[in-house]
């Protein structure tokens, strides 16, 4: 008896090609013919309450195994389990199954066709996936599926899902956002076509500790992406070398990213360590940015966003920035307590935001400005914003690449710049260009020299 195994109703094994069962008690003995199909006897077995154990070996689908209307079903796979196919087809269809309950086996697709390995659909609430791989899907690894009913409080727990054509889980929606309280915990998602964790129209979901990476160049978009749903959690995850967003929040309000570990993913445009997008009210904070194409975090059309305590070094624009993108302007963003450094473009810019605090920040050894307040022509922004309390240098005697400590440009004004610490800058340590912003309380100094004044 292995340990943790449950009672099973049935004992699946193979013999050769031949499927057989064996109940519990010993005295139901089933037998298949050679070569038939195991979805279709696996099928025959299924009711409600019914566990099923797999002992190990490779068994062919040609049809989906199909948990339909039942309850309180599980699926135990022991090591050394591989279910696979051929055919475009699922390899496991849960409908209408509340209290679903799916452990280990290796789910591995044809690698052709529009359909996952796995899918959850129809009020299947309360049902697990955990400690298994889906691989080689024409479509996804593991689909949610709420379009008919939805699926509550469903979890993806401790997975291998790679190398299908589309992401590795999949929690979807196509009309009305709602409540989904699904878990996505402790995955390892590699190299699949388009992303690693997508969820679209889903509210009150967790996705923690996953790791979202790629072997291949030019494989998967979106690292975690959040879109048109809201009260999500995205915490203490891994997501590096992604083709465009390591994490990507779009029009996803009240959401929390904390946590979290972003590096090496490629990117441009708005596509970055941590992309907010049309996004309000949303929470960015702990966060590791590393070497990204673009920014460490991009903040866009988006207002009532806090990013604070996060670390953004090495990435190819700025550490952190706020964009109005198609908006006349942002409002109300709060920067605090982050960390950026080393950044190809500068520390912090805040591009035509209004009424909005940059506080506490470290900006140094950065290639260009510290911190810069920037209003495109023709916008309404970069006024009434209060910068204070930051450090904002070039810490190195010698080869020193920040221009300015803190910057205005094209139009800003109406800010207030105070006790703020500025030092080693190459151009200037506060330059401003608004004839009404204020200042008050600031040091500019040079390392191992007398202060500037």
């Amino acid at each position: 008896m292995v340990i943790g195994l449950p009672a099973c109703t049935y004992n699946i094994s193979l013999q050769r090609t031949t499927p057989s069962a064996t109940s519990a008690s010993g005295q139901a003995n089933l037998t298949g013919t050679p070569g038939e199909d195991v979805g279709a006897f696996v099928n025959g077995l299924l009711g409600p309450q019914e566990t099923l154990c797999f002992n190990p070996g490779n068994y062919v689908l040609t049809t989906e195994i199909l948990v339909s209307n039942e309850s309180n079903v599980i699926l135990w796979l022991l090591p050394g389990v591989t279910m696979s196919t051929s055919a475009p087809i699922r390899l496991l269809h849960i409908i209408g199954s509340p209290n679903t309950l799916v452990h280990g086996g290796n789910w591995t697709g044809p690698g052709i066709g529009t359909l996952p390995d796995i899918e959850v659909d129809q009020g299947s609430s309360n049902t697990t996936i955990e400690g298994a791989e889906a691989s080689r899907a024409g479509f996804d690894g593991l689909l949610i599926d709420h379009d008919t009913k939805p699926n509550l409080r469903v979890s993806v727990l401790n997975d291998f899902l790679d190398d299908n054509g589309r992401f590795g889980v999949q929690d979807y929606q196509s009309t009305l956002a709602g409540p989904r309280w699904t878990l996505i915990s402790g995955n390892r998602v590699e190299d699949n076509a388009v992303g690693g964790i997508y969820t679209n129209r889903a509210g009150d979901v967790t996705i923690s500790a996953n790791e979202v990476w790629n072997t291949v160049a030019g494989t998967g978009a979106i690292g975690i992406g959040a879109e048109f749903g809201y009260n999500d959690t995205i915490t203490q995850n891994s997501v590096s070398h992604m083709s465009s967003f390591g994490i990507q929040v779009y029009f996803n309000n009240d959401t929390t990213v904390s946590n979290n570990y972003s590096g090496f993913n490629s990117g441009a445009s708005d596509q970055s360590g941590i992309t907010n997008d049309h996004s309000f009210y949303d929470i960015i904070s702990g966060n590791t940015l590393v070497s990204n194409g673009r920014d460490g975090v991009h903040v866009e059309r988006s207002s009532y966003v806090t990013v604070s305590g996060n670390t953004a070094e090495d990435n190819g624009q700025y550490g952190i920035e706020v964009y109005h993108g198609t908006m006349p302007s942002v409002k109300r963003e709060v920067i605090s307590g982050n960390a950026c450094s080393f950044n190809v473009a500068g520390g912090i810019i805040m591009n035509s935001a209004t009424d909005s605090a940059i506080t506490g920040n470290g900006c140094i050894d950065n290639s260009g400005p510290g911190i810069l307040l920037y209003n495109d022509r023709g916008q309404i922004g970069s006024t009434r914003n209060l910068v204070s309390n930051n450090w904002s240098g070039d810490e190195r005697l010698s080869g020193m690449t920040q221009t300015y400590g803190i910057k205005e440009e094209n139009q800003a004004d109406q800010n207030e710049i105070v006790s703020n610490l500025a030092c080693n800058n190459t151009v200037a340590e506060i330059a401003l260009v608004g004839p009404s912003t204020t200042t008050s309380g600031n040091s500019d100094c040079r390392f191992g020299g007398e202060p500037l004044k």
